[in-house]
């Protein structure tokens, strides 16, 4: 089974109350086609700093509002807001929505005046619902770039006015350094006027682009991030490229600069395939070949495929054009092929605007076949690790499989399961990497989980699903689970042995995935800003049944219902990427970009949404809140609505 290379519907989150609306549908904002701030809106909508209507519009045309903009900024930034946050203003209202939203709008407003992005007017009041000015953002933007904007010079002048005592100087600033280049008529732009919420998201999409995570780099090493002064600390390659549509006709050559993709593959730990994936949700899959740089090639005057063509192209993530950022429509990033001289383009499908993430296949794929296995027994470098029960191994198991139980977790007493504790969490750092260097496992391993269908098939899957991410976790860089775990295998009459193979120990060294797992407190932080998903039952989820790990019924404020078991189909195999991404996109509200929560009772079926979406659908900020429902309910409350 192939990592999804179709495109995930983009859905975006619901930021902010008052006039702001609720998500959009799964086909994205219906009124943003050819906006000049279409790009902008998705890159923020992908990262869930904005959101829309529920007729599915984003409606780029309306106001909004200062305490909106103060949210949006404070998202934008990345800001740690939390309920401890208090707003210093006299006209700091009431909370709108305690329950679902408790931060909003007092708790970003202390956090903007905090970091001195925001300062309020002279009377002390903030004027929450006050119209936002388009200088007011401008300024509220500049204070937050800081150091990430350069200078004007003194003798600079734009096509705007900088007279105003109070924005005068932000204004110069943001035309100086291009955050107003797609402002249609700039000269004409009044700045005193009310700002739009598409004039909004450009101004914050070009803070983001400065100052924030512009890609999101996933492979066999783990996943990584990069702002744009990162990317610019590495080698550069400049080019010329271009492209040809299907209409035949011709844009560019132009000369571009940026990364050659071939040295973030390198980085990402390496592979032949590769997945570029823009915040609209379109995504490009290259092939070895299209990595190496065997494409056609067009001339740029006739259009006509050249056959003889001399130089070599190299796909590049391009950041620059003619030595200036890209224009607003590419996003921060787009992929591309270039070549030393104006001599050819390509064909505009290799050419992906609004990149914000690339995924490197690993060598094997997230979930294998029993038949792909069987073929691969004598694999280099392959550890199958058996998960079911020591007695349940030793009765038979696949050829040269090891056995390592799954409950190698802490803290697996069934006294653990009561209310109050915590349930099978992930071991130590230290012991965690003895285990898995007594193994004989390296973080180049590529490891096979197989579990069974103990004390009941989802029970037995997720657990499966568990260990992977546990080796993911650890650093481990390709992982796979067996596709109907062990029952399939013998069901399909793949070979059995009683023998135990010889292991070599080794000194494990990985590094972990620190921010994978996240605490109690933080999902508390991060309601009405963050999706959060329960993987439980639907009936646990509603409040009509209770487990007993977490007896208060219903669910964490905000979460949606995703329950683990529609993964698999009814011979417990998974269903294809393809059918996944159909439950997904009901509950989705953000892009594979987006910072998204999963939990469940206590661990296991969080585990298997996790690997799903990580691993098979390519959303590449997904958390685990390990303590789950069992940690939660000890001091939070559930509710029972959605």
């Amino acid at each position: 089974m192939r990592r999804l290379r179709v495109t995930i519907g983009l859905v975006l989150a619901t930021v902010l109350v008052l006039a702001m609306g609720v998500p959009a549908s799964a086909a994205g904002f219906t009124d943003i086609d050819d906006n000049p701030f279409e790009a902008s809106i998705n890159a923020l909508a992908c990262r869930a700093f904005v959101g829309g209507y529920d007729d599915g519009t984003f409606k780029p045309d309306n106001l909004l509002q200062r305490q909106q903009f103060a949210k949006m900024a404070v998202l934008t930034m990345g800001y740690e807001v939390s309920t401890a946050d208090v707003s210093p203003f006299t006209d700091t209202p009431a909370t709108y929505d305690p329950v679902n939203n408790p931060l909003y709008p007092g708790s970003f407003a202390a956090v903007a005046a905090e970091q001195g992005i925001i300062k309020g007017y002279p009377s002390g009041a903030f004027g929450f619902s006050d119209n936002l000015t388009r200088q007011q953002a401008i300024t509220i933007v500049v204070r937050a770039a800081g150091a990430a904007l350069a200078d004007a010079p003194e003798d600079y002048q734009g096509v705007l006015t900088y007279s105003d005592p109070n924005h005068g100087d932000n204004l110069k600033k943001a035309e100086y350094n291009g955050l107003l280049e797609a402002i249609p008529d700039l000269a004409a732009w009044d700045t005193t006027g009310y700002a739009t919420r598409g004039e909004a998201a450009e101004l914050l999409a070009q803070l983001y682009y400065r100052t924030g995570v512009v890609l999101t780099l996933t492979g066999p090493a783990g996943v990584q991030e990069f702002t744009m002064a990162e990317l610019k600390t590495m080698e550069a390659t400049t080019g010329y490229g271009g492209w040809k549509n299907k209409l035949g006709n011709i844009t560019g050559p132009w000369q571009y600069t940026g990364v050659a993709v071939g040295a973030l593959v390198d980085l990402a730990g390496g592979g032949d395939e590769i997945t570029v994936i823009a915040s609209d949700g379109y995504s490009k899959t290259y092939s070895a070949d299209e990595l190496a740089g065997k494409v056609d090639v067009f001339d740029p005057a006739t259009g006509e495929k050249i056959t003889d063509f001399s130089d070599q192209v190299t796909l590049v993530l391009t950041y620059e054009t003619a030595g200036k950022p890209l224009p607003s429509d590419d996003g921060a990033l787009r992929a591309g092929y270039l070549s030393p001289n104006s001599n050819q383009v390509t064909d505009s499908k290799l050419w992906p605007s609004e990149v914000v993430a690339i995924a490197v296949s690993p060598s094997i794929d997230p979930v294998v076949s029993t038949d792909w296995l069987a073929e691969n027994l004598e694999m280099q470098g392959l550890v199958i690790v058996d998960i079911r029960s020591a007695e349940a191994y030793a009765t038979g198991h696949i050829p040269h499989s090891i056995s390592i139980p799954a409950g190698f977790y802490t803290n697996t007493a069934p006294e653990d399961m009561a209310p109050g504790r915590l349930y099978m969490e992930v071991p130590a750092q230290e012991d965690l990497f003895k285990l898995l260097g007594d193994s004989g496992i390296t973080s180049s391993s590529k490891v096979v989980v197989v579990g069974g269908y103990d004390p009941m098939p989802t029970y037995g899957l997720a657990d499966m699903n568990r260990v992977a991410d546990t080796l993911i976790y650890a650093g481990v860089r390709n992982v796979a689970v067996l596709d109907g775990a062990y029952p399939k295998w013998v069901a399909d009459g793949k070979p059995v042995t009683t023998d135990v193979p010889t292991v070599t120990p080794v000194t494990y060294t990985g590094t972990v995935a620190a921010g994978m797992f996240v605490s109690t407190e933080y999902v508390k932080n991060h309601i009405g800003t963050t999706l959060i998903i329960d993987a439980r039952d639907a009936t646990v989820y509603s409040g009509e049944t209770t487990e007993p790990w977490a007896t208060k019924p219903g669910h964490i404020p905000t979460a949606v219902s995703l329950p683990a078991p529609l993964i698999w189909a009814e011979d417990w195999t998974y269903k294809p990427a393809e059918a996944l991404a159909d439950p997904v996109s009901e509950v989705m509200d953000r892009g594979v970009c987006g910072e998204i929560i999963v939990y469940c009772g206590v661990g296991g079926y969080e585990s298997s949404w996790w690997y799903v979406l990580t691993q098979m659908l390519n959303y590449n900020n997904v958390k685990l809140y390990d303590g789950a429902a069992q940690a939660w309910a000890v001091e939070n409350e559930m509710v029972t609505s959605q």
